[in-house]
């Protein structure tokens, strides 16, 4: 042991694990816009592009929990409608529709539908992995499970041996999928149109990786 007064004698390592899967679920944004001169009108128009969607994603058997429609927005703008005429008063509306799609197999389908109702925009989609939070937990251990191995051949190569660990500090895992250049799922997208139409959900795994570092005592042998 450290003689008083002494600095503790420690050793400082890193250690990392990643772990790649394949993606099982997606997740889409759509938002639909609309400005009419009428808020009622702007609203009503909204609705009616929204009811075709989630009657879409019902014959999509996308399960209703998987799908959450945000709150509405509604905003005023003035148009002229040529240089010289009076302003008009527009009322547009705006709302979201989330969703969470687990059959990637119908993947390009839904979307390729999806505009066909009216939508305005789509973001994604977003591949994720179902099995995220224990995936993380087994890469963490496995940084951790690193980093010891590293303290202990080192500490054997010096005559000594690891004791408790006295910091961790540890990096966010990160997820990655390895996607093609452009997103073959997106219709607004450069390139969409370019893109071969079959089995464009194929686009390799995602990995999930974990860094450490762990600071532990040394105590001689």
């Amino acid at each position: 042991s450290a003689e008083a007064g002494e600095a503790p004698r420690t050793i400082s390592v890193s250690g990392s694990a990643s772990e790649r899967a394949e993606p099982d679920l997606a997740r889409l944004s759509f938002t639909v816009d609309q400005a009419r001169t009428s808020a009622a009108e702007a609203r009503e128009a909204v609705a009616e592009v929204i009811g075709r969607l989630v009657a879409l994603l019902d014959r999509m058997e996308v399960a209703r929990e998987d799908v959450n429609t945000t709150r509405m927005t509604i905003s005023t703008e003035h148009r002229r409608p040529t240089r010289d005429a009076e302003a008009v008063l527009y009322f547009r509306v705006a709302r979201s529709v989330e969703v969470t799609v687990r059959d990637l197999d119908g993947l390009e389908d839904l979307l390729q539908q999806a505009i066909e109702t009216g939508v305005t925009r789509s973001s994604g989609p977003h591949l994720d992995l179902s099995t995220r939070p224990a995936l993380e937990e087994r890469v963490l251990r496995a940084a951790a499970d690193d980093a010891r191995r590293t303290a202990e051949t080192l500490a054997g190569r010096l005559g000594a041996r690891v004791g408790a660990p006295r910091d961790v500090r540890i990096g966010p895992p990160r997820g990655k999928p390895f996607l093609p250049a452009h997103d073959p799922f997106d219709p607004f997208s450069a390139g969409a149109e370019a893109a071969a139409p079959v089995e464009t959900h194929r686009v390799g795994q995602i990995e999930v990786t974990t860094a450490v570092e762990v600071t532990f005592d040394l105590i001689p042998e």
